[in-house]
């Protein structure tokens, strides 16, 4: 299709084309580059190289702390490092590093503390106190952070004494 429009003086300007589904391609280049001339600044062969320096020229590997030197700060500060969610099927790491945080998901008895492992709730922190590369239960500990209806009394008892609570929560011997 063509159109032409008239000035103000009354006088026809040149006929012009629309672009349309069967012209287009006589205006643009094609995805395989076809139609495409003159002189253009870029050759893309093989594989982009590992970035070795920022825009203002600074070495990546001197100016910026890298992964590993980050997890050493947080090792030496006795930083905590979440890494994730465990349950029943996803248990505990072999591989572990001081630090290494994780939240029950379900609960359950976890391999933690000794060889009888521990009753944790869901919501339990379970934070790894050693670096090890096999399971080993006294590198890990646990940190109870959803302790429903759990009962507070004395630090010490009598045996063959009846309990009896105080107030009406039922958590308070």
């Amino acid at each position: 299709m063509q159109w032409r429009s008239s000035s103000a003086a009354g006088t026809w300007d040149s006929w012009r084309t629309l672009l349309d589904s069967s012209n287009y391609t006589d205006y643009t280049v094609t995805h395989t580059g076809t139609g495409a001339s003159g002189s253009w600044g870029i050759s893309i062969t093989g594989t982009a190289a590992k970035a070795t320096a920022d825009a203002s020229g600074n070495t990546i590997t001197s100016t910026y702390a890298t992964k590993t030197e980050i997890e050493g700060l947080l090792a030496a500060a006795d930083a905590m490092i979440f890494k994730g969610v465990i349950n029943a099927t996803n248990g505990l790491p072999n591989s572990h590093s001081a630090g290494d945080t994780y939240r029950v998901g379900a609960e359950g008895t976890y391999p933690i503390v000794d060889s009888n492992g521990r009753y944790c709730e869901e919501g339990t922190l379970i934070i790894c106190i050693t670096n090890g590369t096999t399971a080993n239960p006294a590198h890990w500990t646990a940190v109870e952070t959803n302790e429903d209806g759990a009962v507070i009394g004395p630090s010490s008892s009598k045996g063959n004494n009846i309990v009896t609570f105080s107030g009406n929560t039922g958590r308070i011997i």
